[in-house]
């Protein structure tokens, strides 16, 4: 079965590609954005978690049973 697409069809489909791709690209300049925030978060944490100095807890070990 063979559907012949009349103009108006597939200029419509055209546009609905295109409506498509600039919603993805938009989507994906939130993303960027977000990871851009995420990175910049990141690095102050490490920054803040460097100045603190960290406990060391010694474990203890267990006695063997015989």
């Amino acid at each position: 079965m063979k559907i012949k697409y009349t103009k108006d069809h597939l200029v419509a489909i055209g546009y609905t590609q295109l409506e498509n791709h600039n919603a993805i690209h938009h989507l994906l300049r939130i993303l960027n954005n977000q990871n851009e925030l995420l990175e910049a978060v990141n690095k102050k944490l490490r920054a803040d978690l460097s100045g603190i100095k960290q406990k060391i807890y010694h474990t203890v070990k267990r006695k063997r049973k015989n």
